[in-house]
């Protein structure tokens, strides 16, 4: 069962859409930079952004896996996403660039349900 948070971010946007990712992971290191339990859920195309050899600069763009890395800096180590959106893009969780805690759906209801607050990406506009 997953432990409680007092934040958990959900990233469904796909890489390189907009800067909600970022603003998202910005929002966790905060956070996270004033004692908050921090978790973050990579649902969806947000799965994406965990994906290795990404590379935004070819098309002039950022992309947040530079961010990744920094996280576990600050104390945010509860990283979770679906297993069904692991089989939809066809990924394994040992893969990525960070190792998610893998979720069904029931699991990813009760980590939500648990969770202090919640915020969801596409809210950043």
């Amino acid at each position: 069962m997953p432990a409680d948070f007092d934040l958990c971010l959900v990233i469904q946007h796909a890489p390189l859409r907009g800067q909600q990712s970022k603003e998202a992971l910005d929002i966790a290191l905060v956070s996270a930079t004033f004692d908050q339990a921090t978790a973050l859920f990579f649902q969806g195309e947000g799965l994406l952004h965990l994906r290795p050899h990404q590379t935004p600069k070819l098309i002039g763009m950022k992309g947040v896996q530079a961010m990744l890395p920094a996280l576990a800096l600050y104390g945010i180590e509860a990283i979770y996403c679906l297993e069904e959106d692991l089989a939809r893009y066809q990924l394994q969780a040992d893969q990525l660039l960070l190792t998610p805690k893998v979720l069904d759906t029931a699991q990813a209801q009760e980590l939500l349900s648990r969770s202090r607050q919640v915020f969801i990406s596409p809210a950043f506009h």
